[in-house]
C-alpha cells in the first residue's frame, strides 16, 4: 500500500505519496486517475496481491457498482493481469464478486512449437523440438528462467539442460512445482470424436510392426462406448527416420502420418 501511493504520487505529481488508508480508498484513487482522460492501470500478478488481501476482488466489485460515482466519472481502464491461470479463470466464474463486471477476458496462450522456434532462434527442426519438450511455449523459459541462456546447436543440448534446466541457481529449476494443473473441460454429450492415434518413437527407426500395433489400438477403440474412432489417422513420430516398406505404406494410405523433424516445423 506504501508503494502504490508512492507510485500514485509520482504519477500525479503530488508533492509526496498518497495516504492510502485501505484497498477501498486504493482502488477509488486509481479510478480517479481516469477522470480527465482515459487511463490504464495495470495490477500485474493479482493472484498474489489477492491471496494477501482476500477481500479485494470483493473490494473491487463495489468500487465498479454500476451507477457509483467513482466509477461513472472514471475513465480508467483496470486490468488484472496473473499467471496463476486457475485462479485467473475463476475471477469470474459462478458466484465470484467480479462476476459481471470484466469488459474484457483476454487469456494469453503459450507460443505454439513453430512460433516458439522462431522465437528461441532455432533453425534446426531437431534442436526445436527438444528445447520444446522440455519449455514449451512460454516466453519467459527463453530469458529471465534461463538467464538468456540458449543450447548452442545439438550438441550443446545436454550441456544446456544441466547448466539452464537442473541447475539449481535458476529460476527455471523450481518452475514445475509452482505450475497450476488445469481441469478438462468438458467435452458435451454424445461420443467423443478421435481425431489420431499415435506413436513416438523419438530414438527409434520406425516401421510396419508399429503401425500394426496402432491399428489394433485403432480397432479395439471403435469398439469401445463413447469414442467414435472410425475416422481416426494413425500418426507416427520419430527422429530416426522410417523403413521404406512403413514409407510406402504411408504414400498410398491417407489415414497414416509419418511426422520427422523436418515434418513437424516444415509442415511439408
Amino acid at each position: 500500500m506504501r508503494r502504490l501511493g508512492e507510485a500514485l504520487g509520482r504519477h500525479t505529481g503530488a508533492p509526496g505519496p498518497v495516504h492510502l488508508a485501505d484497498w477501498a480508498s486504493a482502488v477509488d484513487a486509481l479510478l480517479a486517475l481516469g477522470r480527465d482522460r482515459p487511463v490504464t492501470v495495470v495490477v500485474d500478478e493479482f493472484p498474489y496481491l489477492a491471496r494477501a488481501s482476500r477481500d479485494l476482488p470483493s473490494v473491487i466489485q463495489h468500487a465498479l457498482t454500476p451507477g457509483r460515482a467513482e466509477r461513472t466519472a472514471s475513465r480508467t481502464r483496470l486490468l488484472l493481469c496473473g499467471s496463476a491461470l486457475s485462479f485467473m479463470g475463476g475471477l469470474l466464474a459462478g458466484s465470484a464478486p467480479l462476476r459481471g463486471r470484466a469488459g474484457l477476458e483476454l487469456p494469453v496462450a503459450p507460443l505454439d512449437y513453430r512460433s516458439a522456434a522462431a522465437f528461441w532462434g532455432f533453425d534446426d527442426p531437431l534442436l526445436a523440438a527438444q528445447v520444446f519438450a522440455i519449455v514449451g511455449g512460454t516466453p519467459a523459459y527463453r530469458r529471465e528462467y534461463v538467464q538468456d541462456d540458449t543450447p548452442d546447436g545439438r550438441d550443446d543440448f545436454d550441456d544446456w539442460v544441466v547448466r539452464a534446466v537442473l541447475n539449481p541457481a535458476r529460476p527455471l529449476f523450481r518452475e514445475a512445482r509452482y505450475l497450476v494443473a488445469l481441469g478438462e473441460s468438458p467435452l458435451g454429450d454424445g461420443p467423443r470424436p478421435l481425431l489420431a492415434i499415435g506413436a513416438v518413437k523419438w530414438g527409434r527407426l520406425l516401421g510396419r510392426p508399429h503401425l500394426d500395433r496402432l491399428e489394433r489400438a485403432r480397432e479395439l477403440l471403435v469398439a469401445r462406448p463413447g469414442l467414435d474412432a472410425r475416422g481416426a489417422r494413425l500418426l507416427l513420430a520419430s527422429a530416426e527416420g522410417f523403413t521404406a516398406e512403413l514409407r510406402q505404406l504411408a504414400a498410398h494410405r491417407p489415414d497414416v502420418v509419418l511426422v520427422d523433424p523436418d515434418r513437424l516445423y516444415s509442415g511439408a
